[in-house]
This record gives structure tokens, sequence and C-alpha cells, in this order.
């Protein structure tokens, strides 16, 4: 059994919560408002086409409540990664690794040995003032892209997409096939996920975010529409598609050609699927969108590799009014 803390216990925090300690380990979630009460209240729930599961976890509100764990899951949007970023060290013992579980480009991309074929751009917005840097440093950093279907559909209550746990990709951010990097993936498939150690976790990211996010968050959060929008609009699977293309060259002039065939990419059974991206989900509760870590931050990328992105340029700038004016996005 191991000491596992879970920051942030919403849609994929939730989940991972309820896996964790279903299989026996120790957990404490750090969740805020009428999430904590409702986890305290009646504990967490995790409703599959499954089955529904059940844990108790221990809620604390702030990291320093928590104290030392052997691992602990980071699982809060980027954006949001600063109001927690100082509180996170209370949280380590002298090997405690700190899982990020994140979309878009991580704070950690250019650290712990990262080879880059340019000059890295001004993306100090994913980690302000360095304090992940500083506070954690990048030797405790295990990266990760998560595949799974989840919402947060009340406090205290996760509903996933799928019958099965999903996939997450874990990896080092130096590529070493670590003895805990080997502990985590166990830790993870004991709890029912496929959790694959990546060779290469920045060309993971690479696919999660090109192959994923890039051209379905921002569409269907303008148009607060399901996955299946784009099988049922021959024009949106275009665009789609010009974004991905897109968001490709911009990766290859990173170092990292993907195995992607954009005419092929889209999966029939995600085309005809009524579940909501992550994104499109925030805009409809009226939380504040991830919009800077995985698509400001792309195309700071694509300016600074020479790449152009017009489609990805034209579908940012109508999200970014879009969100502004409803306040979920500021500059």
């Amino acid at each position: 059994m191991s000491k596992v803390c879970i920051v942030g216990a919403g849609a994929v925090g939730g989940n991972i919560a309820v896996r964790l300690a279903n299989a026996g380990n120790e957990v404490t979630v750090i969740a805020r408002g009428a999430n904590a009460v409702a986890i305290r209240e009646r504990g967490l729930i995790l409703k599959t086409p499954a089955a529904t599961l059940n844990a108790r976890p221990r809620v604390c509100t702030t990291p320093g409540e928590a104290g030392a764990q052997d691992v602990v899951f980071v699982a809060i949007k980027a954006h949001s990664l600063h109001e927690i970023a100082a509180g996170l060290p209370s949280l380590c013992g002298p090997k405690t690794p700190v899982v990020f579980i994140i979309n878009g480009m991580p704070w950690w991309y250019p650290l712990g040995g990262a080879v880059l074929p340019h000059a890295w751009p001004d993306l100090a917005y994913l980690d302000p003032g360095r304090v992940l840097e500083k506070g954690l440093g990048i030797e405790r950093v295990i990266g990760t892209v998560v595949y799974a279907g989840n919402s947060l559909i009340e406090p205290g209550v996760v509903q996933s997409t799928a019958p099965t746990a999903g996939m997450i990709s874990i990896g080092e951010p130096d590529g070493s096939k670590s003895e805990r990097i080997g502990a985590i993936s166990r830790m993870l498939e004991a709890a029912e996920y496929k959790a694959p150690i990546a060779p290469d976790i920045r060309h993971a990211v690479w696919m999660k975010l090109v192959g994923s996010n890039l051209a379905s968050m921002p569409i269907c959060t303008l148009l607060g529409k399901p996955l299946m929008v784009f099988s049922q609009n021959p024009e949106l699977a275009k665009l789609n598609r010009a974004i991905l293309r897109e968001g490709m060259t911009v990766s290859a002039a990173w170092g990292h050609t993907l195995p992607i065939d954009p005419d092929g990419a889209q999966d029939p059974k995600l085309l005809t699927n009524n579940h909501k991206p992550s994104m499109t989900q925030d805009f409809e509760q009226g939380k504040m969108l991830e919009i800077d870590p995985i698509l400001t931050a792309t195309q700071r990328l694509a300016r600074t590799a020479g790449v152009p992105t017009p489609n990805l340029d034209a579908v940012v700038a109508l999200l970014l009014q879009r969100a502004s004016d409803a306040g979920l996005y500021k500059n």
C-alpha cells in the first residue's frame, strides 16, 4: 500500500483517486468548495458503463494539511497550477515523485536534458515566476499523457464514457526507465489503467496535443457540441483535418514527426461520440479555459519555428473573443 495524494479531484483526478483507493492505496485528495464538502460527506463516486465505484479518500483543502506522500498526482488544469505550486513541496518526502496530469504543453518540457531544435519561446505563463521549477525541481517530475473520457457531473461524482479505466502513458523527462517509473506504472495497472512507459514522453505530449486536443477542443467549445459534430458536418471535419496538419507540421519542426494520417485519423467511434471535450465542459460550467497551454503555446512554438498556422489562428481568435466575453480567459 502506498500513500498517494491526488491534487485536484475533478473529472480525471476523481477517476484516478477512486481507482487507486479501490486498489488498496491510502489516498488523500486536495479538493475545494462544494467538491470537498461532497467527498467528505459521501465519498467519491465514479460512474462507468460497466459499474459504479465508490471510495472514501481523506480530504484536505490545501497541500500543507496532507503531509508527505509516497507519490503525488497533480490533476488540475495547467492554468491553475500557479494556485497550488507553492504548496506542492509540502507533499514531498526526500524521494517523492510528482506526476503531472495536465493537458497541453507542460511547464517542464524544455527542462531535464531536453534537446530542442529552436530557442524556447516565452511560455512563462506555464510556470509563472518559475515557482514549480524552483520549488520541486525537474528531478521530481514524471510526465504523463492521459486518454480517458471523464466528466464531473456534480460535486463528488465523476462519469466516465468508457467501461475501462483508460490509458495513462508515463515517462521520465530524461527518457530513463527508472525504478520509480516502473513502480508508478505497476501502481496504475493494479488500478486497472493501461500504463505504458513512454521512451520519449515529449513525443507522447505532441501526439495528444495534436491528435486529440488542438482542433476538436476549440471547435467543440465554440459550437457547444460533442465530438460527433465532426461526423455530422463535412466542412467541420475538413477544418479539423486542416488544423491537424498544421499541428503535425509544428510538431515536426520541433523534432517530433507524428505517425498520424490526417485523412484517416478520426476514429469512427470518436466521430459518433457524445462526449464533450474538457474545454467545452469548462465553458458550459463557467470555468476558466485552458487556452494558453493548448492553443497559444502551440502558436508561439509555430512562430518560433517559422511554421504558418492560418486555420488554427482563425479558430483561436474566435475562441479568445468568446472566452474573454464570457470572463473565462485573461491574458
